[in-house]
C-alpha cells in the first residue's frame, strides 16, 4: 500500500509540474490570436485560430502546418499573454525572437469568453 501511494504521489508531481502546462496550453485559453509586426519594412504576422489553424506570414511567404504551429506556440508562450504583459515587454519578446529592428507591433487575443485584448507598440525612433 505504501508503494502504491508513493507511485501515485510521483505521478501527480510529474503530471502537475508547470512545464507540462507551458507552451501550447497558453494557446488553449484563446479562440484567436493575431500578432502583427513590422521590421525593416517587412510585415510579419502570426495567426492562431482555435483549435488547429496556424499561419505565419513573412512578407509574401506563408507558412502553415506543424512549422507554423511550433513557431506560434513558442512566441505566444514567451509572451505569456495570460499574465497581462505590457506592450513594451511584448515588443522585447519579438525583438529577442529575431526582429531586432522592430518598428511596430500589434497583438490581438480573443479569449474563450469572446473578450478581445489588444496591445499596440510603436518604435518612437521610426
Amino acid at each position: 500500500m505504501k508503494m502504491l501511494i508513493t507511485i501515485a504521489a510521483l505521478l501527480v508531481s510529474i503530471c502537475w509540474t508547470p512545464s507540462v502546462f507551458a507552451g501550447g496550453d497558453e494557446l488553449l485559453q484563446y479562440s484567436e490570436i493575431t500578432i502583427t509586426a513590422v521590421s525593416d519594412g517587412v510585415e510579419y504576422e502570426w495567426e492562431y485560430i482555435n483549435p488547429d489553424r496556424f499561419e505565419v506570414e513573412r512578407g509574401e511567404a506563408i507558412i502553415k502546418g506543424s512549422e507554423a504551429e511550433k513557431e506560434i506556440t513558442q512566441l505566444v508562450s514567451a509572451m505569456a499573454l495570460s499574465e497581462n504583459p505590457s506592450a513594451e515587454s511584448l515588443a522585447q519578446v519579438v525583438k529577442s525572437a529575431g526582429l531586432s529592428d522592430l518598428s511596430s507591433l500589434t497583438v490581438k487575443a480573443l479569449d474563450r469568453d469572446r473578450c478581445l485584448f489588444t496591445w499596440g507598440w510603436r518604435n518612437e525612433d521610426s
